[in-house]
């Protein structure tokens, strides 16, 4: 016991005097930076007061402006004229307003004109001077063909607006069509007939029931509708009123009812090629 009692009596020693040691370095530290802080200090020494120095003040002369003479101005002699009425014989009877024109006005003049029919026939042959008319029916029989026969036909490039000729072999036979394959294209018989019934049983009959009927025996005296299925550059099908007519009206005319269908972009025996023909024979119908 004597021995730890004495061991806690020196550590307590210890610590007294690093205690004091800290707080004389704090001390000397204080007094340290009060010295310089003094010295930084800058005596303080009066600015000199400036005198006023004297200012001239430099006085205008004064100019007299001289006095206006008041001259009389002349007053302009005002003569009066008498306004002279009218008689009362003069006012009586005239209508107040615009005068009512008896020239016919433009509305009027225009409901009067006969606007003519726009015929290709009669403007052709009067522009061309032909001396004998354009016949509407280019076939005084109806034309036949059987299937196997081949035709060549005008085809319409419309990105370009030109015209090239195809050869086309009669494939089928309908009471009312006539289903042209171009050469060289392979197309399954069977998808065609399917298709060509079809227009035949269901699409002819039920546009024409809606529609109307489309121009029949027409400008080739035959009941029947030519399809043409081949190169129809950049479309799905067309129908073409040119074809309505003589080649003399038009020199890329078929000279018969006719569409066209693109083979590159449709096929025989299926809905959309079906479609195709259902809208193409509308324009025919619409254009008659």
């Amino acid at each position: 016991m004597p021995t730890r009692t004495a061991i806690w009596i020196a550590i307590i020693a210890i610590l007294l005097v690093c205690l004091s040691l800290v707080c004389t370095t704090g001390l000397l530290l204080i007094v340290t930076d009060l010295s310089r802080d003094r010295q930084a200090v800058a005596p303080f020494t009066p600015s000199p007061i400036a005198k006023p120095v004297p200012t001239l003040t430099v006085v205008p002369p004064v100019v007299q402006t001289p006095a206006t003479t008041n001259t009389p101005t002349p007053v302009p002699l005002i003569v009066q004229t008498p306004v002279l009425s009218p008689a009362p014989s003069e006012v009586e009877g005239k209508a107040e307003g615009p005068v009512p024109s008896t020239e016919p006005s433009t509305e009027e003049l225009l409901a009067k004109v006969v606007l003519p029919e726009r015929d290709l026939l009669a403007l052709t042959t009067r522009l061309r001077k032909l001396a004998e008319p354009i016949p509407v029916v280019v076939n005084a029989t109806p034309p036949r063909y059987e299937v196997g026969d081949r035709a060549q036909f005008w085809i319409n490039e419309q990105a370009t607006n030109t015209y090239f000729r195809s050869w086309a072999t009669l494939r089928y036979i309908t009471p009312h069509v006539h289903v042209w394959v171009e050469d060289g294209y392979d197309v399954d018989q069977d998808d065609l007939i399917r298709s060509a019934e079809r227009f035949e049983k269901e699409t002819y009959p039920t546009n024409r029931h809606f529609f109307g009927s489309e121009w029949t025996p027409g400008v080739d005296n035959d009941p029947h509708i030519s399809i043409f299925n081949g190169n129809v550059p950049g479309v799905g099908g067309y129908y073409s009123s040119a074809d309505e007519y003589s080649h003399l009206v038009n020199p890329y005319s078929n000279e018969r009812e006719m569409f066209y269908i693109n083979l590159d972009n449709a096929r025989p025996g299926n809905d959309y090629y079906d479609g195709i023909l259902a809208h193409e024979f509308q324009h025919m119908i619409h254009w008659h």
